[in-house]
Parts: C-alpha cells; sequence; structure tokens
C-alpha cells in the first residue's frame, strides 16, 4: 500500500479538533441566550410574583386575602345598592337611585352619596306635584295616597333638600315621583326624619349656612333609607301598604385610612315620638333583619364588621 493509501484511510485529527471547537461555540451561545432570557425575567419581576400594573399575574390568594384596605380601594368599593329577598324594580334618576316594589306599591330603598358642603343657599323652589313612574307595573298616583285625616303623607325615600343644596333644581324635582315614596306618618316625616335629614345635608336659614351637615363636614357620605313593614295589616283606603317602621343608615368613608364607619336607625312610624334621633339608633344587622335587604352583598368579613357594629348614639 502507497503512503498516499494510507493517509486517505487513516483518521483526521484535524477534523476532530474543529468539531469539538464547533460545539464548544455552539454551548456557549445557548448558555449565553439562556442567562439573557432569566435575567430579562427577574428584571420585569424581581420577585417572581408581583407584576407591573394592569398585569393579569397575582400574589398567592394567602396574599391576597390578608391584603389591607387602601384608600384607592376604598373609594373603588362603594357601598353598593342593597339587595332583597323581594322582587324589587330598580330606577336611577342620575343623582340617586330606588328599589321599588311593584306589590306593595312603594319605594323599598332609596340610595345616594353627597360629597361636600352647601352649593345652593337659597330656598327651595315650590314643591311641584308627584309624577307617576311610567315604567312601574301599578303606576301610583298622587291621589292614590288620600286617607282620612291625611295622616300619612307621601313620604319622600331621597329627600329633595339633599338634591337641592347639592345639584340644583333638576335633581331636587326628580325626588318628586311615587316611586320615592311610602307612607310615612305627619308628625314623624315632619320632626325625626325631618332632624335626620337635616343631620345628613344641613341647613340655611336666611341664606346663610348654620350646619354644613355630615355631607359637609365629613365628605363621601353614603345614605341608604326605606321603610320597615312588619306583620300589621293597616293600609291606606287605596290598599297601599302602611309601614310599621322607617330606617336610615349612613355610611361615611375616610379617605385616609379608606375604612367605613356607620350609623343607623329604625323609627317607628308613627306620630309623637320623643327625641333625640339617638334613641332609635341600631345596628345595621338589626335593619336587615327587619326589612330583608342585603345592605352590603358581597363584602364577607367587611359587611360583618359593620353591619355588627354597635349602634352609634352620638353625633359625629
Amino acid at each position: 500500500m502507497t503512503t498516499a493509501g494510507r493517509r486517505a484511510g487513516a483518521p483526521n485529527p484535524g477534523a476532530r479538533t474543529n468539531g469539538t471547537a464547533w460545539l464548544l461555540i455552539l454551548a456557549c451561545l445557548v448558555v449565553v441566550i439562556l442567562a439573557g432570557v432569566v435575567g430579562l425575567v427577574l428584571y420585569i419581576h424581581p420577585s417572581g410574583i408581583s407584576a407591573a400594573p394592569g398585569s393579569s399575574i397575582h400574589a398567592p390568594h394567602e396574599a391576597l386575602q390578608s391584603q389591607v384596605v387602601t384608600a384607592d380601594h376604598g373609594r373603588a368599593r362603594s357601598i353598593p345598592a342593597p339587595r332583597s329577598t323581594r322582587e324589587l324594580q330598580e330606577f336611577d334618576y342620575g343623582w340617586f337611585s330606588v328599589g321599588y316594589d311593584n306589590e306593595r306599591r312603594a319605594g323599598a330603598w332609596g340610595r345616594y352619596d353627597l360629597d361636600g358642603p352647601i352649593v345652593h343657599r337659597d330656598s327651595q323652589p315650590a314643591r311641584p306635584t308627584f309624577r307617576t313612574e311610567p315604567r312601574s307595573s301599578p303606576r301610583v298616583a298622587s291621589r292614590d295616597y288620600s286617607n282620612p285625616g291625611n295622616l300619612f303623607e307621601r313620604g319622600h325615600i331621597v329627600p329633595s333638600y339633599a338634591m337641592w343644596s347639592r345639584f340644583g333644581d333638576e335633581a331636587r324635582k326628580a325626588t318628586f315621583v311615587m316611586t320615592n315614596t311610602f307612607p310615612q306618618d305627619e308628625d314623624l316625616n315632619g320632626r325625626l326624619w325631618e332632624d335626620l335629614e337635616d343631620d345628613i345635608a344641613g341647613q340655611v336659614k336666611g341664606g346663610q349656612v348654620i350646619d354644613q351637615g355630615y355631607a359637609g363636614r365629613l365628605r363621601n357620605i353614603t345614605v341608604i333609607a326605606g321603610p320597615v313593614y312588619g306583620t300589621n295589616s293597616r293600609s291606606l283606603p287605596s290598599g297601599i301598604p302602611i309601614p310599621e317602621a322607617t330606617f336610615h343608615i349612613i355610611y361615611d368613608l375616610d379617605d385616609t385610612s379608606g375604612s367605613y364607619r356607620v350609623r343607623a336607625y329604625l323609627i317607628p312610624n308613627q306620630a309623637k315620638l320623643s327625641g333625640p334621633t339617638g334613641r332609635y339608633a341600631r345596628s345595621v344587622r338589626a335593619i336587615e333583619e327587619a326589612t330583608g335587604l342585603d345592605f352590603m352583598p358581597g363584602w364577607g368579613a367587611d359587611a360583618d364588621a359593620l353591619e355588627l357594629a354597635p349602634a352609634a348614639t352620638n353625633a359625629w
């Protein structure tokens, strides 16, 4: 065999060296690329849990459960409309909303927010006529509230003054709708019920503000009010049942801590009640049991803390 033949058939050490070098280079490139990807992930999510705003990445469920409610969270989580065991029709009137009981032909609850000082200091213009709500099934008219001696009035649930003092005449007129009423004792309407409305929205006399109310002093007030029905079978001649009592719930949001506090009242729907209003302070849970309404649906333990809080008897 010739020397040339031996070289052709033998292994080539140089070829092995070149192949090994290329493998090493490729391995290095892979390591560099992987290191870059890991570094980028750690740069965006240092903890491996948190995420940029708007991301769908969340902390573990246990961490979310122990999260403190912040002021921003509190504002976003405003007091909702009540949930009822009865079928209600909800009406949104822009400045306030009403849950209407078509069977009882009266409002079951009214809800509104007030935030800030009195804007309109003039006396309210002449009262408009209560109008029928055509979207309601019974279409109750003002005449359906006629009763011997006129002992029971078309009691506003959401008061006209609260709407007038903050939002003006259009909002005031919106309250004069029959879905925003229930049969209310005239003496109660003109005294204790009005006292509560003054506590909330304040008072003006002679064009001068003498009290800004909770809304002006504290800000971020949410109010829910309405009737309470019992076993009493009294009714107006038109058949509209007369509630045995009334309720008022006032929520105050503290912007600094993001926490709520609450005060609630359960007042008999009758004349010649002695004051002050603090005598009728109750827990929110007591009013829920009396009305069949859930005032903070979906709030879980946060709701329990407010609903079971002792009755607030001292003014804020």
